[in-house]
């Protein structure tokens, strides 16, 4: 914001500076000094090809088929980085929001500047899926289809998660498609 009042102020500082100059020239040759001036300004900060880089978001197939799911409904999505590990957290946090636009349901996941205290909570509880705790506070949120990414878990891991999430008798895995899988939350 003050960026945008900074430059607003630089601006009419400029055409200040532009009117000192030429105020006693021509009208004819102000316009012309001012057209050139603009035209040399548009060559100076040209960024010209533009470099970029096109960013393409693949959405699993496992956020997809919730998207046949009746609605309205709440999603959980797994695994989630250390939160202390404020880069990776952020970027998994919006990996997890794109993934919900395939089906447009809520989420518990994503990011911003302004963290409230439930949402600290919320997440460092998650990262200890799927025990009870994790899931009692999922389901009183109202959280009904759980999404584990396989291919997310550091090597090893995995098996450890999958050992545990079978025997929960809480989950049950209501979809599998290529890394990832749906689980229906069940309450108690």
């Amino acid at each position: 914001r003050f960026t945008i009042l900074a430059m607003l102020g630089l601006a009419v500082l400029a055409a200040a500076g532009f009117d000192r100059l030429t105020g006693r020239m021509a009208s004819r040759q102000r316009v012309g000094i001012g057209v050139l001036v603009g035209v040399l300004m548009v060559v100076e900060f040209a960024a010209i090809p533009l470099a970029t880089i096109p960013y393409v978001v693949e959405i699993p197939l496992a956020d997809r088929w919730l998207a046949s799911r009746p609605g309205p409904f709440a999603v959980a999505e797994f695994p989630l980085p250390d939160p202390a590990n404020a880069g990776a957290f952020a970027r998994r946090q919006a990996q997890f929001m794109l993934h919900s636009m395939a089906h447009w349901q809520k989420t518990v996941h994503g990011h911003s500047g302004f963290q409230p205290p439930f949402h600290d909570d919320l997440y460092e509880r998650m990262r200890r899926f799927p025990d009870a705790d994790v899931l009692d506070r999922l389901a009183s949120i109202g959280v009904r289809y759980i999404v584990i990414h396989t291919e997310l878990y550091e090597p090893g891991a995995w098996e450890a998660v999958r050992v545990r999430v079978e025997q929960e008798p809480r989950l049950s895995l209501e979809h599998v498609a290529g890394e990832g899988r749906v689980y229906a939350l069940g309450t108690w």
